[in-house]
């Protein structure tokens, strides 16, 4: 993390570093990523993940050795930020989607290659795609599914689920809905007329 080194230093810290941070991506947004960089995954399964890990926040860096969550305003402070945690030993949930940064040097990941959505969705849809096992129906192929969310979270089939990490995207996914985007032309447009 940046280190504060007196007053001054806390002061330009605190003007960098907001809880609101640069925006989120929108759902349109998200879905064209997903759908451009992991074609692999259901986006609705990948939209699920990244509102529980990120909130769609592309800058969002979780430091798991201080358990601090921060969004940063712009690329070149949440690179520097991931760049001084590492530096530190840290362990850092990186990106949109969140990964973790001892999977860097395996997945050939750099801290700005991290925090750029089109490759974080990347990353996850290989990593949920690595640990999905399929299914004859599609009862074992939702378990599939929800046992490789519990290894993308824990590295382990079924922490995930004893954690509360694998309902939490359950919940996430019955509660993302697309934006209305604009209002029918006129009444004969309306459902139910």
């Amino acid at each position: 993390m940046l280190k504060a080194t007196g007053p001054l230093s806390i002061i330009l810290l605190a003007s960098t570093c907001t809880s609101s941070g640069a925006a989120p991506l929108s759902f349109a947004e998200f879905n064209n990523f997903a759908r451009e960089c992991a074609p692999s995954v259901a986006p609705s399964t990948l939209a699920a993940i990244a509102q529980v890990e990120s909130r769609f926040d592309p800058l969002a860096v979780h430091d798991n050795t201080t358990g601090e969550t921060l969004h940063w305003q712009n690329q070149a402070q949440a690179t520097q930020v991931v760049m001084d945690g590492l530096e530190a030993r840290h362990s850092l949930d990186v990106g949109l989607m969140q990964i973790n940064s001892r999977n860097f040097s395996v997945l050939g990941l750099t801290p700005d290659g991290a925090l750029q959505p089109c490759t974080s969705l990347s990353v996850a849809a290989n990593l949920l795609g690595s640990r999905y096992a399929g299914g004859n129906t599609a009862d074992d192929e939702q378990l599939s599914l929800r046992r490789a969310i519990s290894a993308y979270n824990t590295g382990d089939f079924t922490h995930g689920f004893a954690n509360g990490y694998v309902r939490k995207v359950e919940t996430a996914a019955q509660q993302l809905v697309p934006p209305l985007t604009a209002r029918p032309k006129d009444d004969r447009e309306k459902p139910g007329s």
